[in-house]
């Protein structure tokens, strides 16, 4: 099998992970949107403090067990999982479980940054206003907004013009913000479907660089098509093919020996 030659991983990224603590945990899920079967029989632990990539080709069920997490496929007509996905030990799935409040602790970003058309300022406070209206003054709703804009590196940038609307912000600038906004209620686990995909090679690298500074304070999960993103940047990766997960293992494994074939001529390019 052809190892993933464009660089060394090794160098790329430090040294290799350790295990962690679980967060998540997905056991033998399996999901169909009406007569389609998008996922079966997946097994996966997500790791505390860690990137775990989502890799594969289009189709193949990453961004479907992403919205698994968080429960935005229950808003999806026809969809039924069976299994069990426990976060922090409990099961997302069970009756007695608010989706809205499981959001609040697993926030998701998209592949198109979507800011408010509104100011950057009222970008950051409105789920501050939506979640704490009551708790939290004014002061410290501004030190939670300059917090997390320092945390996505995006606040000496945007300080002098925090009430300019944000649409007015570069596309790399825009997908920041979108997660600076997610980071605002304290999320436990960060959600990324493609977070790069529509942006040039300097803001990638900006949110690659981020993304290495907030593993340190939050849990990251990211679906990604660009392979060197994935060296690069996790701590776990995940390939996904014709809805399950073929191979999965540290990168260094991954990338440089894979133990499936499929995995093997996925990486090099083969479909």
């Amino acid at each position: 099998m052809a190892p993933f030659n464009l660089f060394d991983l090794n160098q790329s990224k430090g040294n290799v992970s350790t295990p962690g603590t679980s967060v998540i945990e997905v056991l033998g899920v399996s999901v169909r949107y009406q007569e389609n079967q998008v996922l079966s029989d997946v097994h996966l632990s997500i790791k505390e403090h860690q990137i775990t990539a989502f890799i594969g080709p289009s189709g193949c069920g990453k961004t479907t067990l992403l919205r698994c997490f968080n429960r935005m496929n229950d808003l999806i007509k026809g969809f039924q999982i069976q299994g069990t996905i426990t976060f922090n030990n409990t099961n997302i799935y069970d009756t007695t479980q608010d989706p809205i409040a499981l959001r609040k602790k697993i926030g998701m970003v998209f592949q198109q940054p979507n800011p408010f058309p509104k100011s950057i300022y009222n970008n950051m406070k409105l789920p501050l206003e939506e979640n704490n209206s009551s708790k939290m003054t004014r002061q410290k709703i501004e030190e939670v907004i300059i917090t997390k804009l320092k945390d996505t590196t995006l606040f000496d940038e945007v300080k002098e013009r925090m009430h300019h609307s944000a649409l007015k912000l570069s596309g790399g600038q825009q997908q920041r913000l979108c997660i600076a906004r997610a980071l605002t209620v304290n999320p436990e686990v960060l959600l990324l479907d493609e977070p790069c995909a529509a942006l040039d090679p300097i803001s990638m690298m900006k949110i690659e660089n981020m993304l290495q500074d907030l593993k340190k304070k939050y849990t990251i999960v990211i679906v990604t098509h660009n392979l060197q993103q994935a060296a690069r940047i996790a701590d776990y990766v995940a390939f996904f093919y014709q809805g399950q997960i073929e191979e999965q293992g540290f990168p260094e494994d991954i990338f440089t020996n894979p133990k499936s074939e499929i995995t093997a001529k996925y990486l090099e390019g083969a479909f």
